[in-house]
């Protein structure tokens, strides 16, 4: 079954069409290969499926015939592309704090990462875990984890950071001498676990020169902590993540989905009902709330927008919206715009 620690959320690839035009490849094109609509960019709270994410990744490695790709995606991570989870620690007060903040919240900005810091002898190991119920390539994702546990620890402790060693449980891949300019630091591959080494030291007091609001904190907190609970249990959030994920690729129906959760369809249909809810019902919530952001929010025509949302034909979408909203899509947009 496709478990929550299996979907990823979009911030996770904040900086990709960036650096991919960077390369003079469409990441639009990468993306409807990998089965992403680039829709699902414009918020920060949509899920995608983690083995398209890693499908992704690998793609944008081949096309721009850079093996290194991630680590280079992961390096340009900083605090204000690191979504709240970044607004968090830079509110941390202490080192401490922030160390803490990272153990219980990064997973919130990559739920199929795991991290676990300890300290011994004055030296410190971050180590990066990727949780899969199956196991599938996901070589580009680990180098992107790795160079963005990398991009925190020089935030941290500032721009003259540098670790002691890396150590990465995949094969050798790309240009070594490269790989450890990113890093820094000497890299040794094959490798029991994949962990950043370094010297025991205090925070960079300018990371701290930053006003603190402790209201922003609590509030952060509080989403973060609310984002870790329900991110995982209920199968209706995952299913609603893969309608918004398929439901541009013809592939948005309850067998297709049932299949990518490994269930038999009626085992999922059972499993919805606990919830009170079906199949049906999330997928015109998702529709209805799409269509509504579109026409508020975009310039795309009306055909456009029922092509999106994976109607055949205008009509079908009109007669549905209608049903929704009591009016048709252009009444219901005049009055939004008035």
């Amino acid at each position: 079954m496709l478990t929550s620690s299996e979907l990823i959320r979009t911030t996770a690839l904040n900086g990709f069409a960036d650096l991919v035009a960077e390369f003079n490849v469409s990441p639009l094109d990468l993306m409807h290969e990998a089965g992403i609509s680039p829709r699902l960019l414009d918020d920060p709270d949509h899920f995608i499926p983690y083995r398209a994410y890693c499908q992704l990744m690998d793609l944008a490695a081949q096309t721009t015939k850079t093996p290194e790709f991630g680590l280079l995606l992961g390096d340009k991570r900083n605090l204000s592309n690191l979504g709240l989870f970044g607004v968090a620690l830079q509110q941390a007060k202490s080192q401490a704090e922030a160390i803490e903040v990272s153990r219980r919240f990064l997973h919130t900005h990559n739920q199929c990462s795991e991290y676990t810091f300890q300290t011994d002898n004055g030296i410190s190991q971050l180590t990066h875990t990727t949780k899969l119920a199956q196991h599938y390539p996901h070589i580009q994702a680990k180098l992107k984890s790795m160079g963005v546990a990398n991009s925190i620890l020089k935030l941290l402790h500032g721009k003259d950071w540098r670790p002691i060693e890396v150590w990465l449980d995949i094969a050798p891949v790309g240009d070594r001498k490269k790989i450890q300019r990113i890093f820094a630091a000497p890299v040794v591959f094959n490798q029991p676990e994949s962990s950043i080494l370094f010297y025991e030291q205090p925070i960079a007091d300018a990371f701290f020169n930053t006003e603190k609001n402790s209201y922003l904190q609590k509030v952060v907190h509080q989403y973060l902590e609310k984002s870790s609970q329900t991110e995982t249990g209920r199968i209706s959030d995952q299913v609603t993540a893969l309608i918004k994920t398929t439901l541009m690729s013809g592939q948005c129906s309850k067998q297709s989905l049932a299949e990518l959760l490994a269930l038999h369809p009626r085992t999922l249909q059972r499993k919805l009902a606990a919830e009170g809810t079906d199949f049906r019902m999330l997928l015109n919530k998702v529709r209805k709330e799409s269509a509504q952001h579109y026409l508020q929010s975009t310039s795309m025509s009306l055909s456009e927008i029922a092509e999106v949302l994976g109607y055949t034909d205008l009509s079908a979408f009109s007669r549905a919206f209608k049903q929704w909203c009591g009016l048709s899509p252009q009444a219901w947009q005049r009055v939004e715009k008035s």
